[in-house]
């Protein structure tokens, strides 16, 4: 797959990247880490991610957060939870995270 993009010569000249563009997700997705939070609890090293989940939990615990009674009117706002296995140089998993998102 080449991509092109045009330059604003008077010629018109197309120029072709010294590589090829792809999406950033791609370039940071994993194998080691679970897409969702089903998959990280079903998982071999659960207890590895339950760690993880409860570490950013007790975050929580820091009043990032206000309970409010819900009305039907606004909308809620959903949460996702991302999950990504921190490797050092020599690709060896050092440390397994876990984060909500909003």
């Amino acid at each position: 797959m080449n991509w092109h993009h045009s330059s604003p010569t008077s010629n018109n000249q197309s120029n072709t990247l010294p590589y090829p563009r792809r999406p950033k997700a791609l370039l940071t997705s994993s194998k080691d880490s679970p897409c969702t939070f089903k998959a990280a609890l079903s998982t071999p090293q659960v207890d590895i991610w339950r760690k993880a989940i409860n570490k950013e939990l007790s975050t929580m615990e820091n009043y990032v957060w206000d309970f409010v009674e819900i009305n039907p009117s606004p909308k809620l706002v959903v949460t996702k939870w991302v999950f990504k296995t921190k490797k050092d140089r020599n690709r060896i998993v050092t440390e397994h995270k876990a984060h909500v998102c909003a």
